[in-house]
């Protein structure tokens, strides 16, 4: 019976391990998806800004080489 008994404290420490890991890997990647959330919407406007300057570069040298 004994054995039995260090079987299943076994089993059950090696769970209680694997769910802590899991819980602990889900917390830390749902709060770095939280704090980065606002970040990508500053970073696609800076990169729109970006955009736009390039067309208008690209414009403005295009009508430079028409006149």
């Amino acid at each position: 019976m004994k054995i039995y008994d260090k079987e299943i404290y076994n089993r059950e420490q090696t769970i209680k391990s694997v769910v802590l890991v899991i819980v602990v890997f889900l917390l830390g990647f749902f709060t770095g998806f939280v704090v980065n959330k606002p970040n990508k919407k500053q970073n696609t406007n800076e990169q729109l800004n970006n955009n736009m300057e390039i067309v208008q570069n690209i414009q403005n040298q295009e009508e430079n080489e028409q006149q």
